[in-house]
């Protein structure tokens, strides 16, 4: 593998404001390009998570699906998240997040036409 492929190079000026080249290992931005993928989904997450709160709060959400439970109970509500156990979702006039075991629980879910 030639040098010149292991090393990024890039222009710096030193104090007297000559300009200088110097060549920054590729292995040093790996980590830095890991970081900032890492700092992106966190702060996605975060923001999305503070929108869904506020929405929650004042009541400003749109239910986007219908639960139908083993005792064929229906209810519409936004689903907010799930994982494989749990679902997570807000029903049409609360402003609580309510949590079901999907498994025992739930029998059909099913996504409504949002107006």
């Amino acid at each position: 593998m030639y040098a010149s492929n292991k090393f990024i190079t890039s222009k710096i000026k030193n104090a007297s404001g000559v300009q200088k080249k110097e060549r920054l290992p590729i292995e040093n931005l790996v980590p830095r390009f890991a970081f900032l993928v890492l700092v992106l989904f966190v702060g996605l997450g975060v923001g999305m998570g503070v929108k869904m709160k506020s929405q929650i709060e004042e009541g400003r959400i749109e239910v986007d699906h219908t639960l139908t439970f083993v005792d064929y109970k229906q209810i519409k509500v936004k689903i907010v998240g799930q994982n494989s156990m749990f679902l997570f979702y807000v029903s049409e006039h609360e402003r609580e997040l309510t949590i079901t075991p999907i498994g025992d629980n739930i029998y059909q879910i099913k996504k409504i036409a949002v107006r």
